[in-house]
């Protein structure tokens, strides 16, 4: 009797803990942006940082443009945004995901970095990426997974 109600019990913990991880894990309230777009931007730096950029003087302030010509970005309609990210493999691959939560006036940049294999090869990104420009009022957070 006593272990066939811990045995229910511990069920029961296992089954709220696994609901909790996958609430937790979620994006309640955040709305998934479709179009946005990655970029390769050539004349910039691998650096640890995290950007949110909205004009031309912002983007040439990050550029060398020594011997370089900058891509092209319509900051009229669109934000840059880009988060350095790592990873070692035999492949080593990026997904990009892009959220808005109006409520609390926040953008989520979520990058999955995807390990594959047993290999000690190292690749990294700045996982550019452009979207309709940011509104007013809102900030950008990141994540890495």
């Amino acid at each position: 009797m006593i272990i066939t109600k811990y045995r229910q019990n511990m069920e029961n913990l296992i089954l709220f803990t696994v609901l909790l991880l996958n609430l937790g894990c979620g994006k309640i309230g955040y709305d998934k942006i479709e179009d946005i777009q990655s970029i390769l931007i050539n004349c910039h730096t691998m650096s640890d940082n995290e950007y949110v950029i909205n004009s031309e003087s912002e983007y040439h302030s990050i550029l060398d443009t020594n011997n370089c010509q900058p891509t092209y970005i319509d900051f009229s309609q669109y934000t840059l945004i880009g988060k350095y990210a790592k990873g070692t493999g035999c492949s080593v691959e990026f997904k990009r995901n892009f959220y808005v939560n109006h409520e609390d006036k926040i953008y989520l940049y979520e990058i999955k970095v995807k390990e594959k294999g047993l290999c000690k090869k190292f690749d990294e990104s700045m996982n550019w990426i452009i979207v309709p420009k940011i509104q007013s009022g809102y900030t950008v957070t990141f994540k890495i997974k």
